[in-house]
């Protein structure tokens, strides 16, 4: 490697999901060089690794749970996971769930236009027309455009 070449190290501790303690992912850039020497630390959220590996799973109820913990516990909800969530939620027909992940990522989080589309889409194979019409409105409201 050259002087010029910085290297990276990644530590990070594993997450089991039965003990949800906090991880940190250490980030180091070295070189030889005194000014391209840098280090940083952050936190990796272990809610998220939970609900992205119980969404693989298809155990909608339980990312549900741990949503809800989340946001309690001061954690900001990630649209791609709630996204998700929801098209599982209509999916497997449980509507009400669906609506509830769209209002924790709206008091927490940030839809985005996957979000409210995925809700819209659901709301009109469900044939809840007027429900995918009052979404359309917020979406538009937020400043979104739906996609056709």
């Amino acid at each position: 490697m050259s002087a010029e070449t910085p290297s990276m190290t990644i530590v990070s501790s594993k997450l089991l999901p039965q003990n949800l303690h906090a991880t940190t992912a250490q980030l180091k850039l070295t070189s030889h060089s005194p000014h391209t020497s840098a280090a940083v630390s952050c936190r990796v959220d272990p809610f998220d690794q939970v609900l992205s590996r119980s969404c693989k799973a298809g155990q909608f109820n339980e990312s549900l749970y741990f949503l809800e913990l989340m946001v309690n516990k001061g954690y900001k909800p990630d649209v791609i996971l709630c996204t998700k969530l929801i098209k599982g939620f209509f999916n497997s027909r449980n509507i009400e769930k669906a609506i509830r992940v769209m209002q924790i990522l709206e008091k927490y989080g940030e839809p985005d236009l996957f979000s409210y589309n995925a809700l819209i889409s659901g709301f009109c194979k469900a044939n809840r027309i007027e429900s995918a019409n009052k979404v359309l409105d917020r979406m538009r409201s937020q400043g979104f455009s739906p996609m056709l």
